[in-house]
């Protein structure tokens, strides 16, 4: 008789607009002792796109390359993930309905669903970040998809968080990030005495409710 993993596997998504490190930053967010890779798909993405771009100067041929085998890699991890019942993590925008279809798998496959939201205070600090990091030969982000990043990962995380069963807000606009909130199955289970950040005040109506209520 085979054995069964009693321990629910657990799901840690990373997220928040451009420039707020998420991928500097990700393993350090993972509970410590959890040694787990963090898929980065901008990384892998832009190493594909290199690889094909030198194979053929193409670049609109590279790119629909580079897509195509990233969602490839992407969805065979996950698929051996959920076969495996082992906990999975990566990070990325979430900005419509078909970027949460994942995290709905997840869930569906009985995981526990930590989402960690490295926030920033507004589009311009975020829009500067990605010039930074252009500057420092990162890669370029075009404004109006930092625009929409900004505002769509916040829109559709307030429409979702039923699917989240851990939320941990974090402001990353400093040197170092700071804990906002955590909200553990839709009830306050930590708050900094800081006020409520303005962007989520007038952004985040559900979770405000929470957070107010």
């Amino acid at each position: 008789m085979d054995c069964v993993n009693s321990i629910m596997p657990e799901l840690y998504v990373i997220t928040g607009p451009n420039g707020a490190g998420k991928s500097s930053n990700a393993l350090g967010l993972l509970p410590a002792g959890l040694s787990l890779p963090v898929f980065d798909g901008d990384k892998i993405y832009y190493q594909l796109l290199n690889k094909y771009y030198q194979e053929c100067k193409v670049l609109k041929y590279a790119k629909e390359k580079a897509a195509s085998e990233l969602e490839l890699i992407f969805l065979e991890q996950v698929d051996l993930s959920m076969k495996l019942q082992k906990s999975y993590a990566y990070e990325g925008h979430f900005t419509n309905e078909n970027s949460w279809s994942v995290i709905r798998r997840f869930r569906e496959n009985g995981y526990k669903i930590v989402m960690i939201y490295l926030a920033l205070e507004n589009v311009a600090l975020s829009l500067q970040r990605v010039a930074t990091r252009v500057s420092q030969n990162g890669h370029h982000v075009p404004p109006l998809n930092v625009y929409d990043n900004f505002f769509g990962n916040i829109a559709m995380l307030d429409k979702n968080l039923a699917l989240i069963n851990r939320l941990i807000v974090l402001d990353n606009g400093g040197p170092c990030y700071v804990h906002i909130l955590t909200i553990d199955e839709q009830q306050v289970s930590y708050k900094s005495e800081n006020e409520i950040p303005q962007w989520l005040r007038n952004n985040m109506p559900n979770l405000l409710h929470i957070l107010t209520n």
